[in-house]
């Protein structure tokens, strides 16, 4: 297989996916990679004053630990997507399409350059900041188990699904105490569940009242590109026309993934590259669609350039090595 006859869907997702020392690999060998990072956080430091980096890759912070700054990790989500996005392109691996899921929909849009990334990273710390300053919002409970659960258990009745990924998979999203109750419930019918590491219930009613801020926030935020190739899973479509509105319902809307990729045509030689930190959507197609190549990038084992260079080394074989060098991450 070679670049001519495959076609590329990029995946990018959102919150819950982050971790300490996320794409440390890429950001200690792969200099294409270390150069965007290095750019947006030089960005951020100057503008907001805080330093992404510092935080993701701080040696005193372990993978287990919770990395949970809203502020921080929704940049630090979207400065790893967005470089990962330009080092695949470097390699000649360009989308024909983009499938944002949540908060990957504004490193989409940053990738794609339909909103300057400045822009976007700035609108995604100010999200941080107003959704971090109010504490009790809750969070997303990650279950390994039917959607069904939800109305067969009568203790999740005080949750709601925040996103249906598979008959074995999906997000719970309520308040401590709903989210206490619930896995407690579960765990006591043999259901697994992880608490995702965020303090708010995005993707429910439960931030409907944040929503004035929000916009505010995303004020920003806007295109018009009648040729986008960039696919919200808050729509299972193609998103158009970007404004506060489009991206609130982002925010608020169940995350609708799986219908989305199925809305996306694609055939034998697509290949799916998961640009998310924890190759949570790739993981989530191969029970969803088996039929489907989905191809991980950045995963917490810290061997990205590894799987990059077998990814580049067969599909584009001569694209070259990967920038890497011996700097390593600071």
């Amino acid at each position: 297989m070679t670049t001519a006859d495959a076609d590329f869907l990029f995946l990018v997702g959102g919150q819950g996916s982050q971790y300490f020392g996320m794409a440390r690999d890429l950001y200690a060998g792969a200099s294409k990679f270390r150069e965007a990072v290095d750019e947006m956080e030089d960005f951020v430091r100057d503008a907001q004053g805080i330093s992404v980096v510092d935080y993701l890759y701080d040696p005193r912070r372990e993978y287990a630990d919770a990395c949970d700054d809203l502020t921080l990790t929704n940049a630090a989500i979207v400065m790893v997507e967005v470089a990962l996005f330009r080092l695949l392109e470097t390699h000649g691996l360009r989308p024909r399409g983009v499938v944002g899921s949540s908060l990957g929909e504004f490193a989409g849009m940053a990738a794609l350059g339909y909103v300057d990334w400045p822009i976007v990273l700035d609108t995604v710390i100010d999200l941080g900041r107003r959704f971090g300053s109010r504490a009790g919002l809750g969070g997303l409970l990650a279950v390994l188990g039917d959607p069904a659960l939800r109305t067969e258990v009568p203790e999740l009745s005080g949750t709601e699904i925040a996103s249906a990924n598979h008959d074995g998979h999906f997000l719970l999203a309520g308040t401590a105490d709903e989210l206490g109750v619930a896995e407690r419930a579960l765990d006591e019918r043999g259901v697994v569940t992880m608490r995702l590491p965020l303090t708010t219930a995005f993707h429910s009613s439960r931030i409907e009242h944040m929503r004035i801020a929000a916009l505010a926030a995303m004020r920003g935020v806007k295109f018009d590109r009648p040729d986008s190739i960039l696919y919200s899973s808050a729509t299972a479509a193609r998103v158009t026309r970007g404004t506060p509105e489009t991206y609130w319902e982002t925010l608020r809307r169940p995350i609708r993934f799986t219908d989305t990729v199925s809305a996306v045509p694609a055939g034998p030689e697509t290949v799916h590259i998961d640009l998310t930190p924890s190759s949570s959507l790739a993981a989530i197609m191969r029970v969803s669609h088996p039929e489907r190549t989905a191809r991980p990038i950045i995963t917490p084992f810290h061997r990205e350039q590894a799987k990059l260079a077998a990814l580049v080394g067969e599909i584009a074989p001569g694209a070259g090595a990967l920038g890497a060098d011996r700097r390593q991450a600071r």
